[in-house]
């Protein structure tokens, strides 16, 4: 039985692109061998033979490992394109620019005037907190 991976080019030992007459001479030399059954050699040798089921099997097969290597060498005279700069160059903003929030002043900028008693108590899940405010992570 072929292992998974084993393509009808393994069972047969045939390179990519390998002619009718060689497909001929490794179908019997596979059948002489008996590392496959005989089932298995005939299967491989009608699926090189079948020019559609061929081509099947090639597209499906990984490319060779130059191929990266020629890829490189085509797109080694385009210069490289740095659309953001760096993060170091942007940097972090003075501490004295950032906006600090505390609960207490909040709380007092939205309490009514000292002289005046609210026309009504707020529901709880209204009452004034910073839950709606977005977290903010602050540098050391």
């Amino acid at each position: 039985m072929p292992l998974p991976d084993e393509t009808a080019y393994d069972i047969l030992g045939l390179p990519l692109g390998a002619g009718a007459a060689e497909i001929k001479a490794a179908h019997l030399k596979a059948i002489r061998a008996r590392r496959h059954s005989p089932r298995e050699v005939n299967a491989a040798a009608a699926t090189l033979r079948n020019p559609d089921q061929r081509l099947a099997l090639d597209i499906q097969a990984p490319a060779p490992a130059q191929w990266p290597t020629a890829l490189a060498e085509t797109f080694a005279d385009a210069a490289p394109e740095t659309f953001l700069p760096p993060v170091r160059e942007l940097g972090l903003p003075p501490l004295e620019a950032l906006v600090v929030i505390r609960p207490d002043e909040v709380t007092a900028a939205w309490r009514p005037p000292a002289g005046e008693p609210p026309p009504f108590e707020p529901v709880d899940r209204y009452a004034v907190t910073l839950a709606v405010l977005p977290p903010v992570e602050v540098p050391e």
